[in-house]
């Protein structure tokens, strides 16, 4: 750190800025790589098991689009977080793949995958692009769930603060009326190839989602209350 202005209170907005940097770098990367391996886990666990496949090329683009696109840049100019100060200071040679970092692209992803074929499989008695519309939306609204529950590693949403980032709950908003959009309007079900949901796919979708993120949550909650009572190792802080 080069400073050009020796007072105190410079070096200490100087090193939180450092710390909220690093933290949304893990954040950004945790998110991306946690999407990312389950959509590559779906493709991949379905023709080991003889499926169809749940999502085609188009489906693949468009979640890129509207989950790894605003929502993530947003992640990345997320606010520090309340006790950013309080933490002891990192040992240089740790990686930025930190234990929880670590935790969350082996959960996330295994559960992503696990929760969409068993979706896919209970809806395929509706037809082929039924049952992918419905698992191509829960993904779409899953990973939007996670991204506005990815601001922290180490604290649930809710005592991190669920509505401190703006621009994340905007291209949040955003992402989802894209999606209502391309289940909603039939001269897109063409280009997307997708239909209609019925009032119970709306239910599959909404259930799956929001299920995933809890325990996702719970996840988080559960792994630092281990770390508080010393049952997982410091250096995994």
């Amino acid at each position: 750190m080069v400073l050009a202005d020796d007072n105190f209170a410079t070096i200490v907005s100087a090193v939180e800025e450092g710390r909220g940097i690093y933290d949304n770098i893990q954040k950004y990367l945790t998110y991306l790589l946690s999407c990312n391996i389950a959509e590559i886990l779906i493709p991949l666990v379905a023709s080991i098991m003889n499926f169809d496949l749940p999502l085609t090329a188009i489906h693949y683009l468009w979640i890129n689009l509207a989950t790894d696109g605003l929502p993530a840049i947003a992640l990345g100019i997320d606010p520090p977080e309340p006790d950013i100060m309080e933490r002891p200071p990192k040992d240089p040679k740790q990686s930025i793949f930190s234990k929880e970092v670590k935790t969350s692209l082996v959960f996330t992803p295994l559960l992503i995958t696990a929760v969409v074929l068993y979706l896919y499989n209970a809806t395929i008695h509706e037809g082929l692009i039924e049952a992918r519309t419905t698992i191509f939306t829960m993904l779409v609204l899953t990973e939007l769930l996670l991204a506005w529950g990815g601001r922290s590693l180490k604290h649930t949403l809710f005592k991190g603060g669920p509505f401190k980032n703006k621009w994340l709950l905007i291209s949040i908003g955003l992402s989802l009326v894209m999606q209502l959009a391309v289940v909603s309007i039939p001269t897109l079900y063409k280009s997307f190839e997708t239909s209609t949901l019925s009032l119970l796919d709306w239910q599959y979708i909404a259930a799956a989602s929001v299920g995933i993120f809890i325990a996702v949550q719970v996840s988080i909650w559960a792994r630092s209350k281990l770390f508080n009572v010393g049952l997982l190792p410091v250096s995994a802080r």
